[in-house]
């Protein structure tokens, strides 16, 4: 599957912005996540410091707590703030509000003045994270009073955090990588109109609507639409040439035409047989076909069409007297009506080529078929015709559309038939294939769109 630039172009942004973004997103989330771990270390650190206020010795040489808790969260017992003191035994001795109902998993003891912040997974499968700082009281009656204060928190906060800014970043990055390829997509589309200007003018070029292409194209199109103006004027000077060469031609032709006109006009001969007669008025027709050819500046893409059975008829007389000694049988299987979408000219250049060729290398049998095919988009001309002589190879049948190509030089002709006939049917952007009867003998099929 071949890809537009377009769809190129777009495809690897796409591709670019993606593993960016992709990248951009988890390194932002892995920094949210530190930092909010950063604050909930600094929260419990702070809350450590609060109970540390309030607790105090009494005269038994136990903590306790006096007054009210300066965090309302150790007072409520689904808060997920949890506080203890324990002895060196690991002995609870005092437990916040917020505590009860849970079980103290006891950490390792430390020096005095010392903190350790560590993370565990609970019961429930969830991270709990705890602070840890090892204090001693001074008393008046004894030994100084070491204890172990232990703030905890379930982290549940801390996901709620992470799960909403993790809904926002990526949210945030897709919006943004949609509106930047809608710009992207505007942005190509606009630096690359050029080159669709480009392809509109060719197709106006070719269907004879402009010579040639604008000349204001941009830097890296300019060196290419130089070229290609370059190429239509030589092939306008090529045409212009053949063009002057052609009517010098059928100039020449005029006046030895009408001097046969004339002779036969008084020849009682030519007057009983019409086939003379017709040849001249085809000669005529040609000639006026060639000189308006010359004279005609473009391709006229509209023709009302010829119908083609008249002419198919006209030509197989012809050349049944032509070619009387061989005895041709010309069968004809055309359906009224069927028309060719050009001009007369074209037509008898086409059909006449076919025509003679069949005649010429055929031995006794030579069948036209005609028919309009029905396509889904338009609809197409198909003649058919075919010979009984002795048919071609497919290496040859390719190359019998060369000019001066032979099918078979022991015969007269010049062997330009199909060479003209070869033009024409390109340039109305037709088909023409020639193949070999597995019975032997030569088919040519042409198709022309109508």
């Amino acid at each position: 599957m071949k890809f537009s630039l377009h769809q190129r172009v777009l495809g690897a942004a796409l591709v670019i912005l993606l593993l960016f973004l992709g990248m951009t997103g988890v390194v932002l989330e892995r920094s949210f996540s530190a930092s909010v771990l950063t604050a909930l270390h600094r929260q419990l650190a702070s809350t450590l410091y609060l109970v540390l206020a309030v607790a105090e010795p009494d005269a038994k040489g136990h903590i306790r707590i006096s007054g009210v808790l300066p965090d309302p969260a150790l007072q409520l017992p689904q808060s997920g703030w949890l506080a203890w003191i324990v002895t060196p035994n690991q002995e609870l001795e005092w437990q916040s509000p917020s505590a009860v109902g849970h079980v103290y998993e006891a950490s390792p003891w430390l020096k005095t003045g010392q903190q350790r912040f560590s993370t565990s997974m609970g019961r429930e499968g969830k991270p709990r994270y705890r602070i840890a700082m090892a204090v001693a009281w001074e008393v008046t009656t004894g030994p100084s009073l070491r204890r172990l204060v232990v703030v905890e928190n379930n982290g549940a906060s801390l996901a709620q955090q992470r799960n909403a800014f993790r809904k926002t970043l990526w949210t945030s990055l897709l919006v943004g990588a949609g509106l930047l390829l809608l710009v992207m997509a505007v942005i190509l589309r606009w630096g690359l109109y050029p080159l669709r200007l480009a392809v509109q003018e060719l197709a106006a070029v070719e269907a004879g609507q402009r010579k040639r292409l604008r000349t204001d194209y941009p830097r890296e199109l300019a060196e290419l639409t130089n070229r290609i103006n370059a190429l239509l004027d030589a092939a306008e000077q090529r045409l212009l040439r053949r063009r002057h060469a052609l009517a010098d031609l059928a100039h020449s032709l005029k006046t030895p035409l009408a001097v046969l006109r004339q002779w036969l006009d008084g020849s009682a001969a030519a007057q009983q047989d019409r086939m003379p007669g017709e040849q001249l008025e085809r000669m005529d027709r040609m000639i006026q076909y060639q000189l308006q050819r010359a004279g005609t500046e473009g391709l006229q893409p509209v023709y009302a069409g010829l119908e083609i059975k008249p002419i198919l008829e006209r030509l197989g007389r012809a050349l049944h007297k032509v070619y009387l000694s061989k005895e041709i049988e010309f069968t004809l299987h055309v359906a009224d009506g069927l028309l060719f979408p050009g001009e007369y000219g074209d037509c008898m250049e086409l059909m006449g080529n076919l025509l003679d060729n069949a005649f010429k290398y055929g031995n006794h049998q030579v069948w036209v078929a005609g028919c309009l095919l029905d396509a889904t988009e338009k609809h197409r001309l198909q003649l058919t015709i075919t010979d009984d002589g002795t048919g071609v190879s497919s290496a040859r049948a390719r190359a019998l559309s060369r000019r001066g190509a032979r099918a078979d030089p022991q015969v007269e002709g010049q062997g330009i038939g199909l060479a003209v006939v070869s033009t024409i049917i390109q340039a109305y952007r037709g088909t023409l294939d020639i193949s070999s009867r597995s019975t032997g003998g030569t088919v040519v099929c042409i198709e022309i769109p109508c």
